[in-house]
């Protein structure tokens, strides 16, 4: 996300995909029913990991309550970055 500013969009898309990948695993479409109990712990977790980027270098700050409190902190990240600096742009 450019301009994450307090991170509420990809809170919002985070919770929705973390939801949406949970219900395909419960309903079959990743073929959970082959899967048993003692291999669940196994399945590959969540497979995405959403970055919020901001130049304002206290926007991580403001970001990671809401994180922490909707369950995604493990899903989420910030980069301090100016995206009018192309060149540290490339780094990524």
């Amino acid at each position: 996300d450019l301009g994450s500013g307090a991170g509420r969009d990809i809170c919002y898309l985070a919770e929705e995909l973390k939801q949406y990948h949970h219900a395909c695993i419960v309903s079959g479409q990743f073929q959970h029913d082959q899967i048993n109990s003692s291999q669940l712990s196994l399945f590959p977790h969540f497979p995405l990991h959403f970055i919020g980027i901001d130049n304002h270098k206290g926007s991580s700050k403001r970001c990671l309550p809401l994180w922490k409190n909707r369950g995604v902190e493990d899903l989420t990240g910030t980069c301090c970055l100016d995206l009018n600096k192309l060149q540290h742009v490339y780094k990524y």
